[in-house]
């Protein structure tokens, strides 16, 4: 049984060292992987998986398709049919329960690329934080960084709703964070991840540039997100929700990078075109 709590080790954007992927993929047998076949998947193609009930089905599909996205989609949805320690039986002899195979399917996208183009290589982020939110992924450094953060006066609400219970203004263990992030991040398995990444890149960005955050008293993860989401919606001219996953295939890099920028323009607001996609909300002034 996997630990409730594990280290996400990418999520302060380290590189790691180049190795040989072919040699080191060759490692996980359970799952086929190619790299040339894993293309995101279409809406339709997300809704089908989720509405399939059959589990010889999924298995089936698992077994036989090699595009990374499916495999993630497919265990998410045995594991909201069964649970995580169900075996699959693609262990050859072994057991191989969905938390075994979200592991190799963590590991594989965990992988520098080296041989493949950058934005290939990127696409993988999104498998990394879907796989992580699944296995119930912490990073250890979160406790520290709401503790920065509220050392300068500022509190931090998580999830998209205000409520007493979802406002943080006092430093919290990491148990006690993790689960207000479990209480009020259930709508999307990857807002998690995602809301672990931007508590971490906030207390960087708030020690580096604390001008940025002057007059903001509350910071709104479940804002920020909609935030960097609403920004996607307007340079792509996507939907909301179509915005949300181009956000996901970003490095964590790019997603601090965005962050940093959309709370500076927050506070030199811009005028933004009209398109499909919603407009960021105008913030209260005492909220970020």
């Amino acid at each position: 049984k996997p630990p409730a709590t594990e280290r996400i080790d990418f999520i302060h954007g380290h590189v790691f060292d180049s190795v040989d992927t072919t040699q080191a993929l060759h490692q996980f047998q359970r799952l086929p992987f190619d790299p040339a076949q894993s293309q995101p998947l279409t809406p339709g193609q997300e809704f089908d998986l989720e509405n399939e009930h059959n589990v010889d089905v999924l298995v089936q599909r698992l077994r036989s398709t090699a595009n990374i996205y499916e495999q993630t989609e497919i265990l998410h949805t045995l594991t909201t049919l069964e649970h995580l320690h169900f075996d699959t039986g693609l262990g050859s002899g072994q057991p191989a329960t969905v938390a075994d195979l979200l592991e190799e399917l963590y590991a594989k996208a965990s992988l520098v690329h080296s041989d493949q183009a950058a934005e290939e290589n990127a696409a993988y982020w999104s498998i990394i934080r879907y796989t992580a939110g699944l296995l119930d992924r912490y990073n250890i450094g979160l406790s520290d960084a709401v503790t920065d953060i509220l050392v300068r006066q500022k509190q931090i609400l998580i999830g998209k709703a205000f409520s007493d219970d979802s406002l943080i203004t006092e430093p919290l263990s990491l148990e006690e964070i993790t689960d207000k992030i479990a209480h009020f991040c259930r709508e999307d398995i990857r807002d998690r991840v995602l809301t672990q990444e931007i508590l971490i890149y906030l207390s960087s960005i708030v020690k580096t540039e604390p001008s940025l955050f002057g007059g903001f008293l509350t910071l709104r993860i479940g804002y920020l997100i909609l935030l960097l989401t609403g920004e996607l919606a307007l340079e792509q001219n996507l939907t909301q929700d179509e915005a949300y996953n181009q956000l996901m295939f970003l490095s964590p890099f790019e997603i601090k990078t965005r962050l940093r920028n959309a709370i500076a323009g927050v506070r030199r607001p811009r005028q933004h075109p009209t398109t499909a996609g919603n407009p960021p909300p105008t913030p209260n002034r005492s909220c970020l």
